[in-house]
């Protein structure tokens, strides 16, 4: 049906609309980003919250 006509699929307050894809076209997985010095000196989500909570604990700690 979807390839001759618009279909719309209508649930709660959600629409949905199907697209007619033919099966000859064959999609393959491309690199789109290339590894730079920006992404070699990232650090890791760990080492991120790591430091957060350092930052975190040495703004609020007790100066006496």
């Amino acid at each position: 049906m979807a390839r001759n006509e618009d279909v719309c699929i209508k649930r709660g307050g959600s629409v949905f609309y199907l697209i007619y894809q033919p099966e000859e076209i064959n999609y393959t997985k491309q690199v789109i980003l290339e590894p730079d010095d920006n992404l070699r000196n990232a650090i890791t989500a760990e080492e991120l919250l790591k430091r957060v909570h350092e930052d975190i604990h040495n703004k609020f700690a007790l100066r006496i």
